[in-house]
């Protein structure tokens, strides 16, 4: 194996050799990936071959062309990413990164001239085959997954997939580029070329601080006198308003944080809570509307204000029972004895017609639209 050095002048281009490695012994000895990585003064080259073995050499800084011997690894690990291979490697933040066909993602150090692993994770029990590594300069990672048929285009800091493609899966040539704000993947499939592209997301931010003691079912977001608010509803009956403070990127978690305060968490359902949904006051003032909905067909309407010092408080207005409502849609299956039951409110959206009017439609467990 051979490292060259291209330079590039105004109306010339050179090419130097860098080095000569030798590839120990394999089953499949060529390389799959590989990249140059630093720690205390010297370079390194880390490379991996198919068989999932990783080898660290000291690369020098020239050699000349009549150079024979290679450079032997000072540290060689087999199957480090299993029996599929290693399909990706990048030195970034003092760490190797190394990412494979095993689903699994590896941060190694260089110490003594030899690999020590950091950490190992696995993504998610749903990715066996990560495909490339892509780090980003605001401490972001994405990573190129196939997944059965899909491509999938993960990212570590919002922990959700940004990008779904079926491509027919990762048997096949195929090339990914990030440039001017939007991802491109470009793939063959039916011996017919593709190309497909999207916009990249904003940065995700995740929330910390303390919230439901259920499961969140749903969250809407506002602004109030140039503050940042969260509402949300839970299956412990509560909805919590919170103010979104402190936005910033954390050094210790490597990851985009916010906190969550509490401002209010007075508006309480006699059972959970399925949905909500927020209006603006059309009253002249910065006042919010809440509709939530939840089971037993309780519809709560809540106002939410923000006084002379910032104090966010919240207030019920009214709470009214759907089932007593008309029926916009109806399942002709269901008998009339429905208003005893149990009926929840599973979505809801309100259209103000007024000042003080508004259209609330919801969507009911029975099947009803009310």
């Amino acid at each position: 194996m051979t490292l060259h050095e291209i330079a590039l002048g105004a109306n010339t281009l050179s090419v130097s050799l860098m080095g000569r490695y030798h590839l120990p012994k394999s089953k499949q000895r060529f390389v799959t990936a590989a990249c140059l990585a630093y720690e205390d003064d010297l370079r390194y080259l880390v490379c991996a071959d198919m068989v999932g073995s990783l080898h660290l050499y000291v690369s020098e800084e020239r050699i000349t062309e009549t150079t024979s011997l290679a450079t032997l690894p000072t540290c060689s690990l087999s199957k480090t990413h299993g029996k599929g291979g290693l399909t990706d490697i990048h030195f970034f933040s003092n760490y190797i990164h190394t990412v494979g066909r095993d689903g699994f993602y590896n941060k190694w150090s260089i110490i003594d001239s030899q690999l020590v692993n950091c950490s190992q994770f696995k993504i998610s029990k749903q990715f066996d085959w990560i495909a490339k590594l892509i780090p980003e300069g605001d401490g972001n990672t994405k990573l190129v997954v196939f997944h059965n048929t899909e491509l999938l285009l993960y990212d570590l800091l919002a922990e959700q997939v940004v990008l779904r493609l079926d491509c027919g899966g990762g048997h096949r040539s195929w090339a990914f580029s990030q440039a001017e704000g939007c991802h491109y993947f470009a793939y063959i499939k039916d011996k017919t070329t593709n190309l497909a592209s999207k916009a990249a997301t904003l940065p995700c931010t995740r929330l910390v601080g303390e919230h439901h003691s259920g499961k969140i079912t749903d969250c809407r977001m506002f602004s109030m006198r140039g503050r940042d608010f969260l509402v949300t509803s839970a299956d412990d009956g509560h909805v919590i308003v919170c103010e979104i403070v402190n936005a910033a990127f954390s050094h210790v978690s490597h990851e985009r944080e916010a906190v969550l305060k509490t401002r209010c968490s007075t508006l309480v359902h006699i059972s959970n809570t399925k949905c909500l949904t927020l209006t603006p006051s059309l009253a002249g003032n910065d006042d919010v509307i809440v509709f939530s909905g939840g089971g037993r067909a309780q519809l709560l309407v809540s106002v939410l204000t923000c006084d002379a010092d910032g104090e966010v408080t919240g207030a019920v207005k009214s709470s009214m029972n759907v089932t007593k409502g008309v029926s916009m849609f109806r399942r002709q299956s269901r008998d009339d004895n429905s208003e005893e039951a149990d009926v929840r409110i599973m979505a809801v959206t309100s259209h103000p017609l007024g000042h003080y009017t508004h259209l609330i439609s919801a969507a009911c467990s029975d099947g009803t639209i009310k």
